[in-house]
């Protein structure tokens, strides 16, 4: 019979040792607990703060892409707009430049044509209102303005290789406003930079570009609008007749179709297969008993 030994395993003193490590841990949880749930909660706000951030941004940059794309690819773009819209997210990649780049573009156009912003040609380019031609103060007003905004993009681009394009774009500019006010060793001096830019970053495309630009400096004619007092009438063109009613009720009647004469003269075929009412050659001739 096996003898039960458990007894002799008793050992003194045993249950302190294990109360002595429940409150141990006890007192462990009442020191580090609280530090510890206030870290995860701490962590688990920062996560959702960054959720919500990085949610923000993409709806800021969508929204930003959004309205410059309205107003860029309008039919007369506002450059007011697009500096506005270079304002409010100038913290938005790409935006900035682009918008300021846009609008000094507008404000090159309108002086290139002589015609304020928004201005509406009619049929052939020519002018509907007079009253939209540029002043004088206005064309100056309105290159100063082109070439600030060329040089703002300039210096925000210039120092960010992922912007050539766009700092390209800004020299281009800078160098129509100089040959506007006929400063051309201004503007062969600005394409010499995009030349060499283009070359320094490997944009051949752009440099082909840039010789040429360079090659026609200054044959270019100033475009004009003329106005519609300016202009040769057109000649009328020939407005067609169209037929009454009448006419085309007797068009009808005319064109009915006529039977044929042989066909009208041929009645019912006969037995000896010769059409009747038709006399025929032999009864008429002078061979015949009845002619004799």
């Amino acid at each position: 019979m096996a003898i039960d030994k458990r007894h002799t395993e008793i050992k003194e003193g045993a249950g302190l040792d294990e109360s002595r490590l429940n409150l141990e841990f006890v007192d462990f949880l009442r020191k580090w607990s609280t530090p510890v749930l206030l870290i995860l909660a701490i962590a688990a706000v920062g996560y959702f703060l960054y959720t919500r951030q990085q949610e923000a941004k993409r709806e800021r940059t969508a929204d930003a892409f959004r309205q410059f794309t309205v107003v860029a690819m309008s039919a007369n773009p506002s450059p007011e707009s697009l500096v506005g819209i270079a304002e409010a997210f100038g913290d938005v990649r790409g935006i900035g430049a682009m918008a300021r780049l846009a609008a000094a573009d507008e404000y090159l156009r309108a002086v290139r044509r002589n015609l304020r912003p928004g201005s509406e040609l009619g049929p052939g380019g020519v002018v509907l209102d007079p009253e939209d031609e540029l002043k004088p103060e206005e064309r100056d007003r309105f290159l100063d303005e082109a070439e600030r905004l060329y040089r703002r993009a300039h210096a925000d681009t210039a120092g960010n290789a992922a912007m050539t394009l766009h700092t390209l774009g800004a020299l281009y500019g800078l160098a129509a406003v100089a040959e506007c006010v006929g400063d051309l060793d201004a503007a062969r001096n600005v394409l010499d930079q995009a030349l060499m830019l283009a070359e320094k970053r490997g944009y051949p495309q752009h440099v082909v570009i840039a010789r040429e630009r360079l090659e026609s400096l200054g044959q270019g004619e100033p475009v004009r609008l003329y106005r519609a007092a300016e202009l040769a009438p057109l000649p009328e063109l020939p407005q067609p007749q169209l037929p009454t009613l009448d006419e085309m009720m007797e068009s009808e009647e005319v064109g009915s179709p006529v039977p044929d004469a042989a066909e009208e003269s041929e009645g019912p075929v006969g037995e000896e297969g010769e059409p009747e009412g038709r006399v025929s050659e032999q009864a008429d001739g002078p061979g015949d008993d009845d002619g004799r």
